[in-house]
C-alpha cells in the first residue's frame, strides 16, 4: 500500500552555490546531498531566520527517474549550516530529484 503525500520540488543550483536566484541550497558535498541550510531559508522559505527544526529532517525525499517512487531521504550530519544526506546526487546517468514535504514561501 502507498500513501500519497504533497511534495514540493528542491531546485539544484549551479556549480556556485547559492548563486542563482532559483536554487534553494541543494548540492553536492563530497558526492552526499547536502542542502546549505542558510541559503533554503532565503530562497526557498523566503526567511532568513529560520530555524532548523528537527522534525525537518525527514521531510525530504528523493527520487533518480521519473519512474521511480520517492523515497525517504536519510539524514546524516548537520554541519556548517548544511543537512548532509546519505544519497548521492548521482545515480548512473541520472540526477536526484529533491523534494520536500515543507511548503515554500
Amino acid at each position: 500500500m502507498s500513501n500519497v503525500i504533497q511534495v514540493y520540488k528542491v531546485n539544484w543550483g549551479s556549480a556556485s552555490i547559492g548563486i542563482e536566484p532559483l536554487c534553494d541550497g541543494l548540492w553536492d558535498n563530497n558526492n552526499k546531498i547536502a542542502i546549505h541550510w542558510p541559503i533554503f531559508c532565503k530562497n526557498y522559505l523566503n526567511d532568513k531566520n529560520a530555524k532548523l527544526k528537527k522534525n525537518y529532517l525527514t521531510q525530504f525525499y528523493i527520487s533518480y527517474t521519473n519512474n521511480d517512487k520517492i523515497e525517504p531521504m536519510n539524514f546524516n550530519y548537520y554541519l556548517l549550516n548544511d543537512i548532509v544526506f546519505n544519497e548521492k546526487p548521482w545515480q548512473n546517468l541520472n540526477k536526484a530529484q529533491v523534494f520536500t514535504t515543507i511548503e515554500p514561501f
